[in-house]
């Protein structure tokens, strides 16, 4: 089902991008990229059922529970503590791995928050969060958890998380996202949480790309020459990451 999903968004993006030369770029890269991310997710959903006989109505119920009143704070800061790792992932990642300039370019126009900031605020912030979830930690994470102990299917989601981003520039740090994201669900058993902290990662790379593009991960340009994150820095965003996930455990124990 994986390969359904990778290949309904290469395809659909494709026909969204000749859509749009053809008439003249008013669909946009940020509405096509919305549109194929939505469309993609539909068609693995319609199919998982036939396919892999997954009830993905029965795990998205599921996975749409209550949610423990206590966690939502530890959720918000264990994201937004922990954004400077994401970011230093992605700085490691393009060092080791720099970026093609025509990539570059691409990731400009399509994360380009100056330019088009409310339709990339809605991608980011709204439609990737939503898509991203319900198809790794609404669907796909309750139907593991049937199955598998919980690392397993974390580490496994995650994996997936980082594949559907489709670039190695984003892999490693989607992945560890998706750690954290689907262990944010094994201890609340719900995926609002998880839309949540990937809104809020997601928010603090749009917010950084808007006040400072030569020095946000999502740049495509400026990081063919990286500067790395200075260390204390990111040594204090993994304490505050360790607090937060703590905070979040007791939350979610005694809710």
């Amino acid at each position: 089902m994986l390969g359904v999903y990778l290949g309904s968004m290469l395809v659909l993006g494709s026909v969204f991008s000749v859509v749009d030369l053809l008439t003249g770029e008013f669909v946009g890269a940020l509405v096509a990229q919305s549109a194929a991310m939505v469309f993609a997710a539909v068609v693995t959903l319609a199919l998982s059922r036939a396919v892999l006989c997954l009830d993905w109505r029965s795990a998205i119920r599921r996975a749409g529970g209550r949610v423990p009143g206590g966690v939502w704070a530890p959720v918000i800061v264990l994201f937004a503590a922990g954004y400077p790792l994401v970011v230093q992932i992605a700085l490691i990642t393009h060092l080791l791995l720099p970026m093609p300039e025509f990539l570059s370019k691409l990731f400009d126009e399509l994360l380009g928050a100056q330019d088009q900031v409310l339709p990339a605020f809605l991608l980011l912030t709204v439609i990737a969060p939503l898509v991203e979830e319900f198809v790794c930690r609404g669907w796909l994470m309750p139907a593991l958890l049937d199955r598998w102990r919980p690392s397993r299917a974390i580490a496994l989601t995650a994996l997936i998380f980082g594949l559907m981003h489709l670039n190695p520039w984003q892999f490693f740090y989607a992945f560890y996202l998706g750690l954290w994201l689907g262990w944010v669900y094994a201890r609340t058993r719900s995926i609002w949480p998880c839309v949540a902290g990937h809104a809020m990662n997601n928010g603090l790379a749009w917010l950084m790309t808007l006040l400072s593009p030569a020095d946000s991960e999502l740049g495509g340009s400026n990081l063919q020459s990286p500067e790395l994150l200075p260390w204390p820095v990111v040594l204090l965003s993994l304490l505050a990451v360790i607090a937060a996930a703590a905070w979040l455990r007791r939350a979610a124990r005694t809710a």
